[in-house]
């Protein structure tokens, strides 16, 4: 796919590109080929040019493949994207899209970056919850970028190119699915106290750095399927205008891959249940749902015991069902006693009226945090709540400690070519009594990190010179690890030193229910605080970090095909008031930034005396490992 640079430029690329399409579909020699479908989609106010999805061009032998060609407003230079066909998304930036040469020994791309597991990451979760159960192959969604402009961040283009793909395949789904940055800036001129922010729909590179908040969304017709959101301190009531912005944005990028569905999809694979796994389902439901919720009534039982009973009664089960069904697998199997232990947690909550361990539905755990524990570390923390345990450090380095990016996703991405502060998020398999051979970074690790980074990073004062490191190891979970290493790595900054500009909490929220034939909710319960049973096998769970003014992160997904903006808005006001009980605890604990520095803090002087003054500093840096100069 080639580059253009300017308007004339581009229109004879789409020309060329339309004589080479015509030229393929007049071939004789490849008849099995399908025809080229071209759909534009229209551009909302206020937002970037139409987004053009092509089917049949490129990667032809896949079941699904489609380009996406959005210039931005600027430069009008396209950002096409190929991506062939779900059990595993990967997302993969190239030099050759940006014009650069790797600077690697073999001028070659290595393994995986962190951005490219992010933006995996963020399309897996805008498209897995609409993709049904029942789908027995096995699929691979694998998003290319074939060029870039550099001055539009390429993951909403990425969702939508992978969703187009997935229409026009032959794998039954719940789609289309949608997705828009909405950037949230303060507003020049301030017309009413109640709206001093202004939205940018999709904002460049540039105006993303003016941003005091940027929301990632991705959304169906009948609601959203994934957020993340980065920011500082932004309001709630600024972030919930965001939210609506965003609905209402990608309505015509639905239609359009709609269209796309009709004038170019395969016909698509019929998903009817066997009647084995239905007669299997009835079976488990009604000989193991009252023994599971027996157990689920133990409030005092702890983590280990409830496995343990739990555990129990499902290997029964799964033996007995076998013995009456020995024509199903394993699978089957598997999946009924799941869906017994998906309605023992409905049943327990929406007609009980308690939870798993007895609190109520917006009750916080016990919370205890502790610092300083090992005096010898430049900043530390232990952080708990309930079951949920994270230890925290943070090591403070001089400038030359900075992390640096490698410079193809600084130009993709818009990114600072160094970062000073970086969080790195470490969940051992012995936190949850697992054994793992561990082989690297896991993708969970890496969005968690990322998730605390950007919780935590805009906090700083930006007149602090040093680079910061902080680490989070689980030492024990049983629900929103994530959300403890926040607290944790908000807590172990402070004991450095680190001037922050208020303390930041993070705290959870999930929701069972019952559901339609369309996937919408019927009878449904919010719950503050997951544990970790409620987090697998209810309906949502959304993350939030904040302080006591306002948002700095948030990630939200939901198995359901879609979740209200109505009941989403809720779970953001119930978390982010339940969070006082957690900024309390941390304030008890450390009621504000270190003034007095530790012993083992590093140190930086700069001079410009004689060579001879620097004699007794010297001697004082070969005493002490801790001396920086």
């Amino acid at each position: 796919m080639m580059r253009v640079g300017s308007c004339w430029q581009r229109q004879r690329q789409l020309q060329q590109l339309a004589r080479l399409i015509a030229v393929r579909q007049a071939s004789k020699y490849v008849p099995y080929l399908s025809p080229v479908v071209r759909i534009t989609s229209e551009a909302a106010t206020g937002s970037h040019e139409p987004a053009t999805f092509t089917c049949g061009a490129l990667a032809y032998q896949a079941d699904g493949a489609v380009t996406l060609d959005q210039a931005c407003p600027l430069h009008s230079t396209p950002s096409p994207f190929l991506t062939p066909l779900l059990q595993q998304v990967d997302y993969r930036e190239r030099g050759t899209a940006v014009n650069l040469i790797p600077k690697s020994f073999h001028r070659r791309e290595g393994g995986e970056r962190d951005r490219e597991t992010l933006v995996a990451r963020l399309v897996d979760r805008s498209l897995r919850p609409l993709v049904p159960s029942d789908v027995a192959a096995s699929t691979q969604m694998t998003v290319k970028l074939l060029a870039s402009q550099a001055r539009m961040e390429p993951t909403v283009q990425s969702i939508e190119a992978a969703s187009a793909a997935l229409m026009v395949s032959d794998i039954s789904w719940h789609g289309p699915v949608a997705a828009v940055r909405v950037g949230v800036r303060k507003a020049l001129e301030v017309a009413s106290d109640d709206e001093p922010y202004e939205l940018l729909i999709n904002p460049d590179h540039k105006e993303t750095a003016e941003c005091v908040g940027v929301l990632l969304y991705s959304g169906v017709q009948a609601g959203a399927v994934m957020i993340d959101f980065e920011g500082a301190e932004l309001p709630l009531p600024a972030l919930k205008r965001a939210l609506r912005a965003a609905h209402q944005h990608i309505q015509p990028s639905l239609e359009a891959q709609r269209e796309l569905g009709e004038r170019a999809g395969r016909t698509k694979k019929p998903l009817l249940r066997e009647p084995l796994a239905l007669g299997i389902m009835a079976a488990a439901i009604t000989q193991g749902l009252e023994s599971v919720l027996e157990v689920l009534r133990m409030h005092m039982l702890s983590k280990r015991d409830r496995i343990e009973r739990l555990n129990s009664i499902t290997d029964q089960l799964e033996a007995d069902l076998l013995q009456q069904f020995p024509m199903a697998g394993l699978r089957l199997v598997d999946d009924a006693l799941e869906e017994v232990l998906k309605e023992a947690l409905r049943q327990l909550v929406l007609s009980e009226d308690t939870r798993i361990d007895g609190r109520d539905f917006d009750e916080v755990q016990a919370v205890q945090a502790a610092i300083n524990l090992y005096p010898e570390l430049h900043g530390n923390s232990l952080f708990q709540r309930g079951e949920t345990q994270v230890f925290c450090t943070a090591t403070l380095g001089d400038r030359d400690a900075v992390k640096r990016l490698d410079e193809i996703e600084v130009a993709v991405a818009g990114l600072s070519p160094q970062k000073s502060f970086f969080f790195d998020y470490e969940f051992p398999a012995y936190a949850i009594n697992k054994i793992r051979v561990r082989r690297g970074q896991m993708r969970r690790e890496t969005g968690h990190g990322s998730l605390a980074e950007r919780a935590l990073g805009r906090m700083i004062d930006p007149g602090y010179e040093n680079t910061v490191r902080v680490t989070s190891q689980v030492t024990s979970s049983f629900g929103s690890s994530s959300m403890a290493s926040v607290c944790g790595g908000s807590l172990a900054m402070m004991d450095a030193g680190v001037p922050l500009r208020a303390p930041v909490a993070g705290l959870s929220c999930g929701l069972v229910g019952y559901t339609d034939e369309e996937g919408q909710l019927t009878k449904y319960q919010l719950l503050t605080d997951l544990k970790g049973f409620e987090d697998i096998y209810g309906a949502m769970d959304l993350k939030m970090a904040s302080t006591q003014s306002g948002v700095n992160a948030i990630q939200f997904d939901t198995e359901l095909r879609g979740i209200s903006l109505d009941v989403l808005e809720e779970a953001m006001q119930r978390t982010f008031d339940g969070k006082q009980v957690v900024l309390k605890e941390m304030n008890a604990a450390m009621p504000a930034t270190r003034t007095d520095p530790k012993a083992c803090h590093p140190m930086t002087c700069e001079s410009s005396s004689a060579p001879d003054a620097f004699q007794p500093l010297l001697e004082h840096v070969y005493s002490s490992r801790d001396f920086c100069l």
